[in-house]
């Protein structure tokens, strides 16, 4: 089942006694554009999420933004408690308390300040960190085959739009073929009333013309593409790529068909069949 490039994920943490969260957010776009947000870290860490992230999305633009949760603001900096610090303070008083029998409250030892510390000083841990990563991935992973079965429903309608269009196409040039012929032939006959007879060379002139608007092959090579596209729908591999260049040559196809043809109920078709392709394109740029 194709997947779409549109999706998102999020999760919550823990590192070193500071909440975090984790967002990933992922469009379309030609190529894997990673983007990275939010705290500081170490480049570790953000290498360990980009490898992860591009293992997944392998096509896209993607945001991560990992953001440690603040809880003041002191100046023009914003805070997080230390909280290995406050339990280190605690155990402290602990062992004090049961050693000597001393009731000590924390707020003796300690301002609140001393408990607090600026974002760009606190370092974040790598596998809590990767949990969360592998969390928001999962969840918008989730959302993009959600986006991806809608978009594949879409293509199968207008794949069905499509057949028929070029089954109707076909009709009607198998309609017009022996008229074209007898066409030609009276034509080609009326401009060599006064040169001698010749059935054979008439005939040929009049073949010549009528493959010339042939356009069988055509026909032939669309619905070849159309059900290529739609073997692809099928698979878990990335394919977008392959679904765009699919639409190129359906293009080359359909408009040699409105070049050749000479009947207006087959531009007329040719014309319903570019605007059905046209809005296939559109769709496959969020197609992984």
């Amino acid at each position: 089942m194709i997947k779409s490039m549109t999706g998102f994920g999020s999760a919550r943490g823990i590192s070193n006694g500071a909440p975090f969260s984790v967002e990933i957010r992922s469009v379309n776009s030609r190529y894997f554009d990673y983007h990275y947000k939010g705290c500081e870290t170490s480049l570790r860490i953000e290498e360990t999420i980009r490898r992860k992230v591009q293992k997944v999305c392998q096509r896209g633009r993607v945001e991560v933004t990992l953001q440690i949760d603040t809880i003041g603001i002191v100046g023009n900096e914003m805070m997080v408690l230390d909280r290995n610090k406050y339990e280190a303070y605690q155990s402290i008083l602990k062992t004090i308390h049961n050693d000597y029998g001393i009731e000590i409250n924390i707020s003796d030892m300690v301002d609140l300040k001393d408990l607090l510390v600026t974002n760009d000083k606190l370092e974040v841990d790598e596998e809590v960190v990767s949990e969360a990563v592998d969390k928001s991935l999962r969840e918008l992973e989730d959302m993009r085959n959600r986006e991806g079965k809608k978009l594949s429903q879409d293509f199968r309608d207008r794949l069905a739009t499509l057949f028929t269009n070029i089954d109707n196409i076909e009709e009607i040039q198998q309609e017009s073929v022996s008229y074209n012929k007898d066409k030609y032939i009276a034509k080609i006959s009326e401009m060599m009333k006064d040169i001698p007879d010749d059935d054979s060379r008439i005939i040929q002139e009049a073949a010549i013309l009528a493959d010339k608007l042939d356009i069988n092959e055509e026909i032939v090579r669309c619905r070849s593409h159309f059900d290529q596209f739609k073997l692809f729908l099928n698979t878990d591999k990335p394919v977008g790529k392959r679904l765009q260049f699919l639409l190129q040559e359906i293009v080359r196809e359909i408009n040699t068909i409105g070049s050749k043809t000479n009947q207006l109920e087959i531009s007329r078709i040719v014309i319903e069949l570019k605007d059905e392709v046209e809005k296939l394109r559109e769709q496959v740029q969020n197609v992984l």
